[in-house]
């Protein structure tokens, strides 16, 4: 083996010391961080609060990808009456899993055309987006029933400075929940961040790679193991 490949494999060992033993001291920077953006949304609300930390906690206990997305849409479940993840892939976005729906399975047979309505908005402007479901797609409406109030809420999944998915919510069709849209930026942004700092830990010394690159179209970020046609993760 030569010095310069004992040298690295030795830097490299080194590195994942020291993100271990501070893994979760950046844990706590990053809810800190999360909540002092965007908690003066949510002082008044106390009991927003506690369940807010919970589903955060959820969020970070897991050490998977596919577990952070499903701890996250438990999460959101708890702030709107549906709420579904679709993954980007190149001009669209997939449906991986729902709760809320009458058929929550249902989602993953949906393709999503990024390219207009709420959807190329949300990618655009890269931050939530509120509008008409009808603008969203109409094959969804059909096959799930529009929300009482007829709108719907889109919100950006970004990893890596790139939307890597939506999480789409609602108030449902019977109009018992609001949409708290300030608990859920919350959650989607600290999935976001423990998305990326788990990369990292696993990497080493090198970036986060790009997620599951094999099955997104060029210049897509995919979220390895988030297959729409496969069975539950």
């Amino acid at each position: 083996m030569s010095d310069s490949s004992t040298i690295r494999e030795g830097l490299e060992h080194v590195v994942r010391e020291v993100l271990d033993v501070h893994l979760s001291d950046m844990q706590d920077q990053i809810i800190r961080r999360v909540l002092d953006h965007l908690y003066p949304l949510l002082a008044e609300k106390e009991s927003t609060s506690g369940q807010l930390r919970a589903a955060m906690a959820a969020i970070h206990d897991s050490s998977a990808q596919s577990d952070i997305l499903r701890a996250l849409l438990d999460g959101a479940a708890g702030f709107s009456a549906r709420t579904a993840l679709f993954v980007v892939r190149g001009t669209a976005a997939v449906g991986w899993q729902a709760r809320g729906f009458r058929d929550s399975d249902a989602i993953k047979i949906l393709t999503i055309d990024m390219g207009q309505g709420i959807a190329a908005r949300v990618v655009e402007e890269r931050c939530a987006v509120t509008g008409l479901v009808a603008q969203f797609d109409a094959r969804f409406v059909a096959s799930f029933g529009p929300p009482s109030d007829g709108q719907c809420t889109l919100l950006p999944l970004i990893i890596r400075d790139k939307v890597a998915a939506l999480i789409y919510a609602d108030v449902g069709t019977q109009s018992s929940r609001s949409v708290d849209l300030a608990a859920l930026e919350l959650l989607v942004r600290t999935a976001g961040l423990w998305v990326e700092l788990l990369a990292l830990r696993k990497s080493g010394v090198t970036a986060p790679p790009a997620f599951a690159t094999s099955v997104a179209a060029p210049g897509s970020v995919a979220l390895s193991g988030a297959q729409p046609a496969a069975a539950p993760l």
